[in-house]
């Protein structure tokens, strides 16, 4: 993993990360994946979230915005499928994803002179406050929620779902790190 400048050009990579991280995000928002069940609350957790920042700290902030956007359009084509107005409302579901790519690079490249692990880290819970600040207010903004149903929404689910965004996006983010260096001993093997 390297910190990607804002001016850093595009790269096959990039491509192959926005390509495989879209279609995860399309996954988990169809296949109903990107939600935990919490069995004893009877309430969720979302993970639908974690390709777009995933996609922020590999690709940089452009990928991470292009997952976000992907996720938005899939979260309304969903939501406008299960007659759920609120996340079919293109300002509740489009922007604040988009958003949270963007976040999740700026602050993973921003951080990541502190080590990778803590910009990772500083990446997950920077994009899913993002997520959920935004989503809400925007939600509230629009008529769909009340700000006191969106406060009790943001404290019932963050400190869980941050939780599980901080270590979901380290984890995969080692494991992305370990097939680089397997790639790459194989490419040297080959040469």
């Amino acid at each position: 993993m390297s910190a990607t400048s804002l001016s850093a050009s595009p790269r096959p990579q990039h491509f192959f990360i926005a390509a495989t991280l879209s279609l995860v995000s399309v996954y988990l928002t169809f296949s109903g994946h990107g939600y935990i069940i919490l069995p004893t609350s009877g309430s969720w957790i979302t993970i639908i979230h974690l390709p777009t920042i995933l996609a922020g700290i590999l690709g940089g902030w452009w990928v991470g915005a292009v997952v976000g956007g992907v996720f938005g359009l899939s979260a309304m084509v969903y939501a406008a499928q299960s007659d759920v107005a609120v996340f079919a409302d293109v300002w509740v579901s489009l922007p604040p994803r988009i958003v949270v790519g963007l976040v999740a690079g700026a602050v993973f490249s921003r951080s990541v002179r502190w080590g990778e692990h803590v910009a990772v880290l500083a990446a997950a819970v920077a994009g899913t406050l993002t997520n959920t600040v935004l989503v809400l207010s925007a939600a509230v903004w629009r008529g769909y929620f009340s700000a006191d149903v969106a406060i009790n929404v943001a404290t019932k689910h963050f400190v869980l779902e941050v939780s599980v965004a901080a270590i979901g996006t380290l984890l995969l983010t080692l494991v992305w790190r370990a097939l680089q260096v397997a790639l790459g001993k194989v490419r040297q093997a080959d040469a």
